[in-house]
């Protein structure tokens, strides 16, 4: 429909501005997977700043991307969530093992002059586990993963890193 072309315009858009799409998009027969597809690269754009299609197909340089990184090695993201000040991201990846809260610092002149930093390794198990879903509390001092094994795992952390 309509929204999954607007959608992957967009990710082709991004894709072009960071670097990331290949430019034939063609699939890879054994994987399936197609060669602009990175596993573990999170990129976050201000949506605001595009206005409507057109002004996206003008913009070159990449303006409104915040942040473009890589969450996890080797391994999709299946699931992420920002914190209510949109500042703090936890990220998940397919097996559901490990999860990592990154604080996002945007620049106010330039994405390029922003960072990212990891804050944390959150730790659920050994067993893979099909993340459902991922909640911040109100004041982003706790983190909640539910996985369709039916548990919820609630982690402490504190928005500023440390131990």
């Amino acid at each position: 429909g309509v929204a999954q072309q607007g959608f992957s315009f967009l990710s082709e858009t991004v894709g072009r501005w960071t670097g990331t799409q290949s430019p034939t998009g063609e699939a890879d027969k054994q994987s399936g997977s197609t060669p602009d597809q990175m596993p573990g690269i999170v990129s976050v754009v201000d949506i605001l700043k595009i206005k409507d299609k057109i002004a996206v197909e003008k913009q070159e340089t990449g303006d409104s991307i915040v942040a473009h990184f890589e969450a996890h090695v080797g391994q999709p993201v299946i699931a992420m969530a920002f914190d209510p000040s949109g500042q703090l991201l936890v990220t998940a990846c397919n097996l559901g093992h490990r999860f990592h809260v990154f604080r996002l610092l945007p620049h106010p002149c330039h994405p390029s002059f922003g960072a990212v930093h990891h804050l944390y390794t959150l730790f659920r198990g050994d067993t893979q586990a099909i993340v459902q879903g991922i909640s911040f509390s109100r004041d982003s001092r706790w983190v909640g993963v539910t996985t369709q094994r039916g548990t919820t795992h609630v982690f402490a952390i504190t928005p500023y890193g440390g131990s």
